[in-house]
């Protein structure tokens, strides 16, 4: 299983590079070139240096695999993708799809994400000048790169509100040990990796066998509006 699942990647420094198969072929080649450093979950205790993680979404998954991707057609949220529902997202106004720097209407579209995360902003840095380089060699075209890092100064361990993040993680049944030792904390595994039960004793979500261990990922770009909020 990749990591940043189970586990989270360093989040210190990370960055997000939205590419596009401009030649599926030779796409594949760029992929290959991937798998040596693509970090998952057993490895991630072990991890110090870089993470990377790959997610395709339904136009690359159908132009690379398309019988791969037929497999998960019953998922109308990752068929029709964030701007063909935007209307039940609310993302209207300032958040209106013609306005987004990536996956809107006159964007390019994008068929895959590596997300590249480490301690050391410097390293994170390296590896995207590395495929910003490399990536057309094989018919790839980074059509966005977002960077992120941690906020420092007062704001440190928190997110952009002031409020401390990432402590209301509920722990997974079978992997961690629950905080409190109440069943109120735990998690199902099957309620965001396919291939397994989910609450309840209900069976998984359907899904081929092929994307068994695999999760759905969104990546959204949000604006938070600090003093508006205040």
């Amino acid at each position: 299983m990749q990591g940043n699942i189970l586990l989270p990647f360093p989040d210190f420094h990370q960055a997000f590079l939205l590419a596009r198969f401009e030649d599926r072929p030779r796409a594949r080649s760029w992929l290959a070139g991937l798998l040596p450093w693509l970090t998952t979950t057993d490895r991630l205790p072990a991890v110090s240096r870089v993470c990377h993680a790959v997610s395709f979404t339904e136009s690359g998954l159908r132009g690379l695999a398309p019988k791969w991707a037929r497999g998960l057609m019953r998922s109308t949220a990752w068929r029709e993708g964030p701007a063909h529902r935007a209307g039940k997202l609310a993302d209207r106004g300032r958040g209106d799809p013609a306005r987004w720097l990536f996956g809107g209407p006159q964007q390019a579209p994008a068929d895959a994400l590596l997300t590249i995360a480490a301690l050391d902003g410097g390293i994170v840095e390296e590896h995207v000048q590395r495929h910003l380089a490399h990536a057309p060699e094989h018919g790839v075209e980074i059509v966005h790169v977002q960077r992120g890092a941690k906020l420092g100064g007062r704001l440190a361990g928190c997110e952009h509100f002031g409020f401390r993040d990432g402590i209301s993680q509920p722990a997974i049944r079978g992997f961690q040990a629950c905080p409190d030792g109440g069943a109120a904390a735990w998690s199902e595994l099957g309620e965001f990796v396919l291939g397994y039960p989910r609450y309840g004793g209900l069976a998984p979500w359907p899904c081929p066998e092929w994307a068994r261990n695999g999760t759905f990922q969104v990546f959204k770009r949000l604006d938070q509006d600090v003093p508006g909020w205040r």
